[in-house]
């Protein structure tokens, strides 16, 4: 079952024990949900990680995966450790927002938009950060 991917309907029957982990990008703030200010720029935090490559780059899309634009990364701490990202993002007008983030490592890994496998083991699909601008 390379990188965990199956469907309910057609479990994977091959089995591999996890090895290494996959290309992975967390949102850390604002929390889901929150209210920003429409017009004002708010800053974005998350993690990445990835089974020691590197992460070279996180992007982050507010139009469902159209586009992507890249995050500032913070100084990588060594092999296997998570690394901080951050962006400034400025909703234009009132609304609710959908922020997408995905990484990419040194090997060119990177997210798939879904995954799915029965125990949630590798999840590394693409996170949705909901934000409402007031």
């Amino acid at each position: 079952m390379p990188n965990g991917n199956e469907l309910p309907d057609s479990l994977a029957t091959n089995l591999e024990p996890i090895n290494v982990m996959d290309v992975r990008s967390l949102f850390v703030s604002p929390e889901p949900g929150q209210a920003i200010t429409a017009g004002r720029q708010t800053e974005v935090q998350g993690v990445a990680f990835d089974g020691g490559y590197g992460i070279t780059k996180v992007e982050l899309s507010s139009d469902s995966g159209k586009t992507w634009l890249p995050a500032t990364l913070g100084p990588d701490l060594g092999k296997y450790s998570w690394r901080r990202w951050h962006y400034s993002f400025t909703p234009m007008q009132k609304g609710n927002y959908y922020l997408q983030v995905k990484a990419t490592n040194a090997k060119g890994q990177t997210q798939p938009m879904h995954q799915w496998n029965r125990s949630g083991f590798m999840r590394n699909e693409i996170e949705t950060l909901p934000l409402k601008a007031e």
